[in-house]
């Protein structure tokens, strides 16, 4: 019985969760300069003065998420405690102004966009290493049909079904498919991928191989395969099929 691969949302890179922390952290710091360097002339002496800025800052961005709602009770304690603040309040109430507006920036899908500028979900070379050396690199691909019913196993030992696969990444992306489109084969594909994440991708064809989909769970992207692709899927995929149906 073969494991149906079940389509996931994808979440961001680890690359792309990183950059986007790093420019929150970076942004977070050149506030708290800001706030200190504007205010300082104004305000009182005061022990630790920068780092408490920066802490105001840093509780104000703070939320608590809820069903993935996030709820600002950072910002909310941060001006609870401003209000009981007896020395500088005025600079201390910027902090907790330019924390809130750094709230709102966090609610911005940062690291999704970066991750679709550096891995764009629409190139099929996002997800198939077109250079794959079958030696280091394993995959297999399962041939279904629409009731989820097994054809075939390809795997890398075979050389018909490397080419299969670095044909598939040569594939170009097309805005939708066909009108009449009608998918009528699946093909999963394991692979040993750098990313984790695409290690497991699920794709349907019609029957001439020319025009198929790929559903990460949140977004379906439609590509069209190369004819050097569609000939082996016809002399390879095909017979397999028919053999089978017979």
């Amino acid at each position: 019985m073969v494991k149906i691969i079940v389509p996931h949302e994808l979440a961001p890179s680890h690359e792309a969760v990183m950059v986007s922390n790093m420019i929150g952290y970076v942004l977070l710091l050149l506030v708290a300069i800001l706030v200190w360097l504007t205010g300082r002339k104004s305000s009182v002496p005061e022990p630790l003065f920068f780092l408490k800025l920066l802490g105001y800052l840093v509780l104000s961005v703070f939320a608590f998420r809820i069903n993935g709602f996030a709820l600002p009770l950072g910002l909310v304690l941060a001006y609870l405690m401003m209000r009981r603040t007896k020395h500088n309040r005025p600079v201390k109430q910027t902090a907790v102004l330019f924390g809130g507006m750094l709230f709102l920036f966090s609610l911005f899908p940062l690291a999704e966009k970066l991750d679709h500028l550096m891995d764009p979900p629409h190139q099929m070379s996002t997800y198939l290493d077109r250079g794959i050396n079958p030696t280091k690199q394993g995959f297999n691909m399962t041939v279904l049909d629409n009731e989820k019913k097994l054809w075939a196993t390809l795997a890398e030992r075979d050389t018909e079904s490397v080419q299969l696969y670095k044909e598939l990444a040569d594939s170009r992306s097309i805005e939708t498919v066909p009108v009449l489109w009608e998918p009528s084969i699946t093909i999963e594909l394991r692979q040993d991928h750098k990313q984790e994440r695409f290690g497991e991708l699920q794709f349907q064809f019609d029957r001439e191989g020319r025009y198929f989909t790929l559903y990460n769970g949140s977004t379906t992207n439609s590509f069209e395969s190369t004819a050097a692709f569609r000939e082996i899927f016809v002399q390879k995929i095909m017979p397999l099929v028919r053999n089978e149906s017979a």
